[in-house]
């Protein structure tokens, strides 16, 4: 619309209207009559609306001089379009077209919507100026004294003028584009008379076209029928020629035949012919003759000259002159496919060109056209056959090119047609063409010559110290092409083969590589790779399409395939990468199958960092992390995994401060490299199951050196001699280092053991799994809370010790009752005890504690082997010892005893150092009455060997004490009742209550009570029990002051000697075996007493002011006599049993000390404790 293009279309139109020899002169008129319209109609505008008008010449000058403008255009006006009042002009209207001319709408814009547009972005472009010039930075402004801003009039900074520049940029774009505007919009008033212009000049164009297009017709029809056209026949010359068979009017040389040659002639001619040629080659241009022409031969008056590999070239001679031409006779080529037979056009073309080459130029000139023919001839053979190969076997895959004289072939087209259209793919290609035979010296050669030469281009790169042989003879372009694949392929396989070869995995022939690479058959040619111990790789290349074919067709390998292909542009330099990445996906999921179904559960990585994992996991390829169910949530299992092999590693995790991460940072505070022979290992079941035990007792021996450590203790690990796939060394300290005791015993202060112990892992345990719930655990969610099975893991390890010699007995006669987890060897002494804890615990605790339990049973047991003639050991094990011992002073007849006599059984409960023993005894033991004052001997410094001394002396007394008890229970329960306290274990106090009738006055019934001492005294070694009367006294605290009726009755008893015991006047001594006896008759006495009814002897009692025992001060208080009798009997209190509570007291089972048992005993003590309180009371 620029520059008046209404102008431009009228002069085209006049153009196409007024001087084209076809027009229309009604199409003129209307054509001139449209023009006179126009202009009229654009004098006439107005020019306050008309931009375009102001700023145009030729409107202007309309306007100016409207009397010469119409003058200029007076011409159009003739008589031609004039027409009649009365007559309508059908074209008076220039504004109606006729039908026939269509009307053009394609590619109509609005106005309106052009400057919305317009608007929009001028809109757009001042909000991105606004923008732009808050993100400038402010102008350096200058500070006065005062910190008052100086503003100057010129602001010439950086800012300033960067700013007004990006202002002065967006106002000249905008007036720029709404300049455009204004023109267009003052255009598009007159857009309607534009465009019926233009309708116009495409419907003369139209029309034009069709005048051409006729005229173009009406030729090509006239030269056709030149062929139509008949020759005047010639009848008179035919018939004469029918007639005469001659012509008249023809001319006649008059040429006379020559006679025919017979046959000598012939052959002496060919035989001169022979000489001569002989001579010729032989003597005159034998130093002439070209090098590749010496072999020749002559015959039947023809030399031949033979180019193996190429043709045969036939000469002879027509003159006996040495300088005369030699002529050609026949070509032959000696390569196949070729021409068997010249056709005459060709024979006539290379006859008339040899003769006149040899003419010119001679034998040399003639080798040279042939050879170069030959070669061109060569070079369109693989052209063609090329050709032929790219249609069909080779289509998609190979692409032919014609280079001038030589031949292109690419292959491998559609070997990168997956890769990213990013990637610029290379290409392979083989040029054929003639090499000049020139040596690189520049030295001359007579035999150099042209030859075909073949230059391999290979993945955009000239190979040139690669020879490529051509076989020119028989001609082939399959064959070469398959060679230089060939080659290709053997290059891509042997580059992947060093690649390999490369990597510490197969240069340590850990595992197996193989290249085959055939020279025959490229399909052959294979590189094997063994990637794991069970998984081998055959990787082929199709030589057709260039792709790599991996064997045997898995999911996995095809994947891998497919990338290999899709994703690899230069697969000799990086295709390795992708056969490792191969390598590693088998392992994980060879890794992942077995793993998962041993109890391996693959995690990712727990929030270790990269550069962390860098330090610790060094040239590492990948990483897997593994970890089991039941493990500490710290401990895991990595596999690294490079082409020098998998490297498996325990590590722990440790949360440390890091002042970048306020959350802190993950590092591996502990890495533990696991002992595999192979670098890569048969990842089966068995392997996952022994690697699972295996990476446990790491763990554990991990924790316990560690605990040692901390406790600064020196160990040793020795290796194990056993064979098989576990094989963890031992770890060795002293016993003297972890021990309380240091080894030694309290009761010898000699070592009681030796001062080692040795350390070892015995395997893993699964343990019941536990349901854990997690989640909310209120009554209103149980819903949401979820049970979780947990399962842990259970490391078994053993300790074993050896205790010094000699062995005690007891310990060789119980060697198999110690436990399931406890083990003795008699003969060396040894005690192995089974310590488990859970992964990732140490067992040097439990360790302690079995070993101070031990020392307990060690000590224990040289006591009761000291006193093996009175307690024989039953049972031993590490919690406890069973014993038993019987109604006598020696045991040793234990086993020989009849059914009916008694035998008590006993158990010393071991506990850990630090803690008191436990006796504990039968329900039918005598010695539960003296339990507690056991169990405080069995603590105190004597321990065992006084309670195994004194159950023996005690048990005599004991056990009548028992049958006192149960008779007055019994049979005596109507005259009295008996009250026996243990004041100790050697101390015992019977006290008979005896109910009489008395005559006193104001008293009809008197209880009167008896007490007797019975305690262990020692005369010259020997131990003696002591009885006596302590005294006696009267209800209502009226005393006795001289003896009783009872002192007269026991006066003979006390003067009288029985078996083992003896009187000593007011009072009787007794052995162990005696007691017995003693105390029987001594009870016998006081029943017969209480069955007589005798009432007093001896006089009125009267109060007394002291007791028999215990006296104090008339003023005194009863208080601390109350405390000093209760200090006696407080620690810890003394059992004993009235007669009529023992019935309520029977034992329910037979002699064992079973828990129930033990519970017994202590409800039957809390019985006993009460009695004693009342007693207590009464002795008051």
């Amino acid at each position: 619309l620029c520059g008046c293009p209404q102008l431009a279309v009228l002069t085209s139109l006049a153009s196409s209207a007024l001087y084209h020899p076809f027009t229309d002169t009604t199409y003129t008129k209307r054509f001139m009559i449209l023009m006179e319209d126009r202009v009229a109609s654009k004098v006439d505008t107005e020019d306050g609306t008309d931009f375009a008008s102001k700023n145009s010449s030729t409107p202007a000058m309309a306007n100016n001089n409207p009397t010469l403008y119409e003058q200029n255009n007076a011409g159009l006006h003739t008589s031609d379009f004039k027409t009649s009042n009365n007559q309508q002009n059908p074209y008076n209207r220039p504004n109606q077209f006729p039908s026939e001319i269509s009307h053009i709408t394609h590619g109509y814009l609005s106005p309106q919507k052009l400057i919305a547009r317009l608007a929009q972005k001028t809109h757009s472009d001042l909000l991105g100026t606004i923008k732009d010039l808050a993100q400038l930075p402010l102008p350096t402004s200058k500070l006065s004294s005062n910190g008052s801003t100086v503003t100057m009039a010129d602001d010439n900074s950086v800012e300033n003028l960067t700013k007004k520049l990006r202002v002065l940029k967006f106002a000249t774009d905008a007036h720029e584009a709404w300049t455009k505007a204004l023109v267009i919009t003052g255009w598009s008033r007159k857009a309607d008379d534009v465009s019926k212009i233009i309708d116009l000049k495409v419907h003369l164009d139209q029309k034009q076209n069709e005048y051409v297009a006729a005229i173009e017709q009406m030729a090509h029809d006239k030269k056709g029928y030149i062929h139509a056209r008949l020759p005047n026949p010639d009848i008179k010359t035919a018939l004469e020629v029918l007639v005469t068979g001659k012509v008249s009017w023809m001319p006649e040389f008059g040429y006379i035949t020559p006679p025919p040659l017979t046959s000598q002639e012939i052959l002496r001619t060919l035989e001169q012919l022979n000489t001569l040629l002989a001579i010729r080659l032989n003597l005159d241009e034998y130093n002439t003759v070209p090098y590749h022409f010496k072999n020749f031969h002559i015959r039947s008056g023809r030399v031949t000259f033979t180019v193996i590999g190429e043709f045969e070239l036939d000469l002879t001679i027509a003159e006996e002159a040495p300088q005369a031409q030699y002529w050609f006779l026949d070509l032959r080529f000696k390569f196949s496919p070729s021409l068997k037979v010249i056709n005459h056009s060709l024979r006539y073309f290379l006859e008339s060109r040899i003769n006149s080459i040899l003419l010119q130029d001679g034998l040399k000139g003639c080798y040279n056209f042939l050879h170069d023919l030959t070669l061109t001839y060569k070079i369109g053979e693989f052209r063609r056959q090329a050709i032929h190969l790219a249609r069909y076997r080779w289509v998609h895959s190979a692409k032919v090119e014609a280079l001038n004289r030589s031949t292109c072939i690419q292959y491998w087209i559609d070997r990168f047609h997956r890769a990213p259209k990013t990637i610029k793919a290379p290409k392979s290609w083989l040029i054929l063409g003639v090499h000049s035979g020139t040596s690189k010296n520049g030295r001359p050669n007579l035999k150099a010559t042209r030859r075909l030469g073949i230059r391999w281009f290979r993945d955009n790169k000239e190979q040139k110290d690669v020879e490529i042989s051509i076989d020119d003879v028989n001609i082939s372009a399959e064959a070469l092409l398959t060679a230089v694949v060939s080659k290709h392929i053997a290059y891509i396989l042997t580059s992947i083969y060093h690649n390999l070869k490369a990597k510490p995995l197969y240069a340590k022939c850990d595992l197996s590589l193989c290249l085959s690479i055939s020279n025959s058959d490229s399909a052959k040619s294979n590189l094997k790779v063994q990637l794991t111990t069970e998984n081998y790789l055959t990787i082929k290349i199709e030589p057709i399409s260039g792709l790599f074919v991996f064997e045997p067709p898995t999911r996995k390998f095809l994947d891998y395939q497919r990338r290999l292909n899709t994703l690899v542009i230069d697969p000799a330099a990086r295709a390795h990468e992708h056969i490792e990445l191969l390598r590693y996906s088998l392992l994980f999921d060879n890794l992942l199958g077995h793993g998962w179904t041993t109890g391996w559960k693959n995690i990712r990585n727990p929030g270790v960092n990269i550069l962390e994992m860098k330090r610790v996991f060094t040239d590492a390829a990948q990483v897997l992390w593994f970890r089991r169910s039941g493990w500490p949530e710290n401990w895991y299992l990595t596999i690294s995994m490079n082409m020098a092999g998998e490297n498996w590693r325990l590590v722990q995790t440790t949360m440390t401060i890091d002042p970048t991460n306020p959350n802190g940072m993950m590092i591996i505070s502990t890495q533990i490299k696991m002992p595999i022979k192979v670098v890569s290992p048969v990842t089966n079941y068995s392997f996952m199951i022994t690697s699972s035990i295996f990476s446990a007792a790491l763990i554990s021996f991990y924790e316990n050196l560690k605990t040692l450590w901390s406790q600064r203790i020196v160990y040793t690990l020795t290796p194990s001699i056993k064979s098989g796939p576990l094989k963890l060394p031992h770890i060795y300290f002293k016993s003297s280092e972890i021990l309380t005791s240091r080894n030694v015993s309290s009761s010898t202060g000699n070592p009681w053991a030796k001062d080692a112990i040795r350390l070892s892992y015995h395997g893993l345990e699964s343990a019941q799994p536990v349901s854990k719930v997690i989640g909310n655990t209120t009554e209103n969610s149980t819903k949401n809370s979820q049970h979780v099975v947990i399962s842990k893991d259970t490391a078994v390890m053993v300790a074993e010790i050896r205790i010094m010699k000699p062995i005690p007995r007891p310990l060789l006669i119980s060697r198999k009752l110690f436990g399931k987890n406890t083990a003795f060897h008699s003969k060396l002494g040894s005690f192995a005890f089974r310590l488990r804890s859970y992964v990732g615990e140490s067992v040097i605790s439990s360790l302690v504690q079995s070993l101070d339990s031990l020392e307990l049973l060690v000590e224990c047991i040289q006591v009761l082997e000291r006193h093996e003639g009175a307690l024989k050991c039953k049972s031993i094990s590490l919690e406890r010892i069973d014993f038993a011992y019987r109604n006598g002073p020696c045991v040793e007849s234990i086993s020989s005893l009849s059914p009916n006599e008694p035998v008590y059984k006993a158990a010393i409960v071991l506990t850990p150092k630090g803690k008191k023993l436990d006796l504990q005894f039968g329900t039918q033991n005598p010695h539960l009455r003296v339990a507690d004052h056991l169990n405080n001997l069995l603590n105190s410094p004597q321990g065992l060997h006084s309670v195994a001394t004194m159950l023996p002396l005690t048990i005599q007394i004991l056990c009548e004490i028992e049958n006192i008890e149960d008779t007055w229970a019994a049979s005596m329960c109507d005259h009295g009742v008996v009250i026996i306290n243990a004041r100790a274990v050697d101390w015992y106090v019977i006290r008979y209550k005896i109910t009489k009738y008395s005559t006193m006055p104001h008293a009809s019934r008197v209880t009167r009570t008896f007490l007797f001492d019975a305690r262990m005294c020692q005369r010259q070694g020997e131990v003696w029990w002591h009885i006596r009367r302590r005294g006696a006294y009267i209800s209502d605290d009226f005393h006795a002051t001289k003896k009783d009726d009872l002192d007269q009755l026991l006066v003979p008893f006390w003067q009288r000697s029985g078996n083992s015991w003896q009187g000593m006047r007011s009072s009787a001594v007794a052995k162990c075996e005696g007691v017995a006896e003693l105390l029987q008759k001594l009870d016998q006495i006081i029943q017969n007493f209480a069955k007589n009814g005798a009432t007093w002897s001896h006089g009125i009692p009267q109060k007394a002011q002291t007791a028999s025992m215990i006296s104090f001060p008339p003023n005194r208080p009863l208080a601390p006599l109350v405390s000093t009798l209760t200090m006696m009997t407080s620690a810890p209190t003394a059992t004993m049993r009235a007669g009529s509570q023992l019935k309520q007291i029977k034992p329910q089972q037979n002699n064992n000390l079973s828990t129930q048992n033990t519970n017994a005993n202590h409800g039957v003590g809390q019985a006993r404790n009460n009695l004693i309180k009342r007693e207590i009371v009464e002795i008051d």
